[in-house]
Order: structure tokens, then C-alpha cells, then sequence
């Protein structure tokens, strides 16, 4: 029983962290129509949520070693829960760039916390399928993001999708904090510069920056894709809906 609420948990974590994430891709075009904005300036909305997860992802490491997993994951998980309500009541582009950027700064304590705690608590022999576990809750995380505000939007408006978003979101938090233990093979950081130093030496293992660099040209092609051709998709003549934006995405996202 342990173990499955265990899965579970991850599995939530995960998929609450892409939900977030991918959120307003495919109302990328409902809302440069709201906002009279181009392409260019309504997509910095998916740049500053990426930016903020480059820019605190390799400190949230750190922090984590020094609070401990479980409590930075759900704090992160009902803190992230603030910015998606901002976002719902944004008057104007900067608004949204705003809340996207604070909103991409909770993110990694989620995501990347997890897989140190599922590294930290499992066997070794149960590490790879915990992992499985962890991604396929992000890969319907992903799904979700993209179709359920699509839907949302059609019936609803996207500022309500948002807020059922945050729901959702706190929905998933309430889970994680209830179904997951506290973690029993935490050992605690000396400090957070001890940490900050442990990790400024992974930069001189050639092996890990090549992983590095893996990671960059996939996320980099993959977001880039995702969030222009909404605007190809919505034109002449195609003319796709805030709901077959989703479902189109969700599909493309669902694949291995």
C-alpha cells in the first residue's frame, strides 16, 4: 500500500508540474486577440516561464538539500497555485509575462525535487520504474495543460480555464502532501553554499554536460514547435479552435 501511494504521489507531482507549465499554449491565439498583441510578444508568456525554470532550476537543488524533499514539493505545489490565479485576472500582456515568470520559478521544486526524492527513496532495482511512473504522470500533465484550457476557453473564456487550472492544481497539492511520506534517507545539506558547490561540480563532468546540452536542443525545438504552430493551426485555413488547439497538441505530446 505504501508503495503504490507512493507511485501515485509522483506520478501527481509530475503531472502537476507540466500542467502549469504548458497552460496557455494552446490559447496562445485567444489571447493575442484579447490583448491586440502579435505572436511574438503574446508567446514571451511560455519565455518567461521557460526563463524562470533555467534561471532557479540549478539552485532548487540546493534549497531542497537543506528544507528537504517532501516539504519543498508541496509547498512548491500550493504555492504554484497563486500565480495561475494571477494570471487568470491579468489586464494586459506584462501582467501575464509576470505571472508566468514567478509561475516558472515554482516549477522546478516540483519537477526536479521529485526525481531527487524517487533517487533518494527507492531501491535501486525500483528506481527506473518509479521514473517510468514520475513521466507518465508528466506526460498527462502535459496532455491536460494543453486540452482541458482549450476546452475550458471554448466554453467558458480562458480566464476561466486558468482558475479551474488553479483548482486542479490545488487539488493535486492536497494529494501529494496526504500521499507521500516524508522522506527517511534525507541526509541534510551543510548549508546552501556547500550544496551550490556540490552542484557547480557537476559542470566538469563532460558526461553530464552533454546531457546538459541534450536537454537543451530537445526542450528548445519542442517548445519553439509547440507554441508557433498554434498561430499556423488558428489561420486560414484551418481555422482550429482553442479546443482542437488542445486536442492537436495533446495528441503530439502523448506520443513517445
Amino acid at each position: 500500500m505504501a508503495s503504490r501511494s507512493r507511485n501515485a504521489a509522483v506520478a501527481v507531482a509530475g503531472f502537476c508540474a507540466f500542467l502549469n507549465l504548458y497552460s496557455p499554449q494552446a490559447l496562445l491565439p485567444t489571447l493575442a486577440h484579447e490583448f491586440g498583441a502579435g505572436a511574438a510578444e503574446i508567446s514571451s508568456i511560455m519565455t518567461a516561464s521557460t526563463l524562470a525554470i533555467a534561471i532557479t532550476a540549478p539552485f532548487t537543488g540546493a534549497l531542497a538539500d537543506l528544507l528537504g524533499r517532501k516539504r519543498v514539493i508541496t509547498a512548491a505545489m500550493l504555492a504554484v497555485v497563486v500565480p495561475m490565479i494571477g494570471a487568470a485576472f491579468a489586464g494586459d500582456v506584462a501582467s501575464l509575462v509576470l505571472w508566468r515568470f514567478l509561475q516558472g520559478m515554482l516549477l522546478p521544486p516540483i519537477f526536479a525535487v521529485t526525481v531527487a526524492y524517487i533517487g533518494d527513496e527507492w531501491p535501486p532495482g525500483e528506481v527506473a520504474g518509479a521514473a517510468g511512473i514520475y513521466v507518465a504522470g508528466s506526460s498527462v500533465g502535459g496532455f491536460c495543460g494543453r486540452l482541458v484550457p482549450g476546452v475550458l476557453a471554448d466554453l467558458a473564456g480562458w480566464r476561466s480555464a486558468f482558475l479551474a487550472l488553479a483548482i486542479l492544481t490545488m487539488i493535486a497539492a492536497v494529494v501529494v502532501a496526504w500521499l507521500l511520506p516524508r522522506e527517511k534517507q534525507f541526509v541534510r545539506s551543510e548549508g546552501l553554499a556547500a550544496s551550490a558547490r556540490q552542484m557547480l561540480r557537476h559542470l566538469k563532468n563532460p558526461q553530464l554536460v552533454a546531457t546538459y546540452a541534450i536537454g537543451f536542443g530537445v526542450l528548445f525545438n519542442f517548445i519553439a514547435v509547440f507554441t508557433y504552430v498554434s498561430f499556423h493551426l488558428a489561420g486560414e485555413p484551418f481555422r482550429f479552435s482553442s479546443s482542437m488547439l488542445g486536442a492537436t497538441h495533446g495528441a503530439r505530446r502523448s506520443r513517445p
